[in-house]
């Protein structure tokens, strides 16, 4: 549904094992492989910055699960991932926890210094477990500096959370340019 999507944010709301991260890295993977970030559109060059709230939980969970993808995406039977690495095409920084392939750019960082992020661009934008961000001093401060678009996942729990008050109420009904994504552990298996 990440992938249908035309709104400028997109949140994906759901519980523990819904698929959450995992959709939104298999589009990030393949935003990296192809520039097709969503049906029919096109960011032939630039960042993708995959946040969290403190960088060695990004280097931990979000940044192994698009790993995982990237090294199991397989093209005319051939895997991808190998047949790049040794072709020296896919360019791995472990030190700056970026990839880079024909322009576009994915690179993992922490939201742990607030004043750090006041300083970074991104043509989309993916806040992983994006209720751990404070909304103005980390989420906003992102969010302004992205060009295209921007995603992120919460696990649910408190209605008010700014997540809830400030995008899917009053940016939504201010702009008409949030979709709110709601999964279950069951939309995870039933792709099985």
């Amino acid at each position: 549904r990440n992938y249908l999507s035309k709104k400028r944010l997109v949140v994906n709301r759901g519980g523990t094992r819904s698929s959450k991260t995992y959709s939104i890295c298999q589009l990030l993977v393949n935003w990296l492989m192809t520039g097709e970030i969503r049906d029919g559109e096109y960011i032939e060059e630039g960042v993708a910055n995959i946040v969290r709230k403190f960088q060695a939980t990004a280097e931990g969970t979000v940044q192994q699960t698009f790993d995982g993808i990237l090294e199991k995406m397989k093209y005319d039977g051939e895997l991808v991932f190998s047949s790049l690495i040794r072709s020296k095409k896919l360019k791995i920084n472990k030190t700056k926890k970026s990839y880079a392939y024909k322009g576009r750019k994915v690179k993992f960082i922490g939201a742990d210094n607030p004043q750090k992020l006041k300083g970074v661009s991104s043509d989309i934008l993916y806040c992983n477990e994006a209720d751990e961000l404070e909304y103005k001093k980390e989420f906003f401060q992102l969010e302004v500096r992205t060009k295209h678009v921007v995603f992120i996942d919460l696990n649910p729990s408190d209605p008010d959370i700014w997540i809830n008050t400030e995008l899917e109420q009053k940016q939504a009904e201010k702009y008409d340019n949030v979709d709110v994504i709601v999964s279950t552990y069951l939309d995870n298996y039933a792709n099985l």
